[in-house]
């Protein structure tokens, strides 16, 4: 299941000057602020990485024909090539990419 990576084992931290237990929600609670803090961060980082991606398909359109006469050399120089389309990856960022691998003897 996905959210095993979240999962400790119990989250029960005590206080230094009781051996009292706190209980799992306080604890939540108190960090609230800082876990909220800690997706706005990594939201907003995922908003960048998503505009640079775009930015770099909308090159990769204009481009995208050099490239394929590139490849083609480069596919005739190499004993041992393979054209993979990108058909399906995350979001559609990935779709009617081609990939190129080449092994040189």
């Amino acid at each position: 299941d996905t959210d095993s990576a979240f999962r400790t084992q119990s989250v029960r931290p005590r206080t230094r000057k009781t051996e009292e237990w706190q209980e799992p929600n306080e604890f939540y609670l108190h960090h609230l602020p800082l876990l909220q803090e800690a997706v706005e961060h990594v939201s907003t980082k995922v908003t960048a990485l998503k505009a640079k991606v775009e930015m770099a398909a909308e090159k990769h359109k204009k481009t995208a024909s050099h490239n394929k006469i590139q490849q083609r050399r480069q596919a005739k120089r190499a004993k041992l090539h393979a054209i993979i389309n990108v058909t399906e990856g995350p979001g559609d960022d990935c779709q009617g990419r081609t990939i190129v691998l080449m092994v040189r003897p």
